[in-house]
């Protein structure tokens, strides 16, 4: 029986959402198993399919995510917010000479890094509206998450110092609260951008993601990282307690610790590595049994299968 509900479950999934599954085939070469998904990647198609989780929909939002951090680790700074509106041309222009970075509060790479005098302020205001305008954001990419987010913009300070042009990025896996590994970037902004991958404990790890694969895109073997590293790590644990699987993001300057952001359909779900064992990291300490959906399938057909994907991961 519960195979049938699996098969009826993908049949579904493939009629329902047949954008999302041939852009999952084209990323990656395969159909997923929606029904009863296994690998990493299969999970987030099926976040994207079934979990409304609510507190996804709240942290999609960046300055909400702002306060969930404040909240949660009121130890950890954020970078300060300046100013935030609903039209770009609502900034005021003083706010724009100096080292800020203009964002939207919904979506992914809205993100204009100013130095100096900055733009020009008509290229600024056509490109930041066209970000806000760009909505409901995800979707096509069914990231529903984004969807409840007002698009709004803010300019907060850049997070920078006479010897660091810029932070190193720490963008921690977490599941239930198990921070699992993290992918570190540095030059992310100004360059070289190059990054590798290391375990919550600090141990570097030999997997490198695709779209790392050049070598001169890596880090050293013998890179050092933060020394705040293994106190992200303690506020990744902390951050992700409530929710099944999130990427929670800080940044590091000159070893000082600032929270940034959470994502939660990273890379779109079709991240990939040159080492299975790092995706298997990722899929397997991966509980669906601790999603919200599984929590609160509703009636119906949904409930039944709720039930039947819960035995089947209990048994495995």
């Amino acid at each position: 029986m519960g195979a049938l509900m699996f098969w009826a479950v993908d049949l579904w999934a493939y009629c329902r959402h047949p954008v999302l599954v041939a852009r999952f085939y084209r990323a990656l070469g395969y159909l997923p198993s929606v029904g009863l998904p296994g690998t990493y990647n299969e999970k987030i198609l099926w976040r994207k399919v079934f979990d409304r989780n609510p507190l996804i929909a709240t942290l999609s939002d960046k300055l909400q995510a702002k306060e969930y951090f404040a909240e949660i680790c009121p130890e950890l700074k954020t970078a300060e917010v300046l100013w935030s509106g609903m039209r770009a041309e609502d900034i005021p222009s003083d706010i724009l000479h100096g080292n800020v970075v203009v964002k939207t509060t919904h979506g992914s790479g809205f993100n204009l890094f100013i130095k100096g005098q900055g733009p020009d302020r008509q290229s600024l205001n056509k490109k930041v509206n066209q970000w806000l305008g760009h909505h409901p954001y995800g979707r096509k990419s069914g990231e529903w998450g984004y969807r409840a987010v007002q698009p709004r913009v803010y300019v907060e300070r850049m997070l920078c110092s006479d010897r660091q042009a810029e932070p190193v990025q720490l963008n921690f896996s977490t599941f239930a609260g198990r921070p699992v590994m993290a992918l570190v970037i540095a030059g992310a902004v100004h360059g070289p951008k190059r990054a590798g991958i290391f375990s919550a404990d600090g141990r570097r790890l030999t997997g490198t993601p695709h779209h790392f694969l050049n070598r001169d895109q890596q880090l050293p073997q013998d890179y050092q990282l933060p020394q705040c590293f293994h106190n992200a790590a303690a506020c990744a644990a902390r951050l992700g307690e409530q929710l099944d699987y999130a990427r929670i993001d800080f940044l590091a300057l000159e070893d000082e610790l600032f929270g940034g952001e959470i994502t939660f359909y990273t890379l779109g779900g079709y991240a990939t590595y040159t080492d299975p064992e790092t995706e298997r990291l990722l899929s397997r300490p991966w509980d669906l049994r601790r999603s919200y959906f599984m929590s609160a399938p509703g009636n119906g057909w949904r409930g039944a299968y709720a039930r039947h994907l819960h035995a089947a991961l209990s048994r495995t």
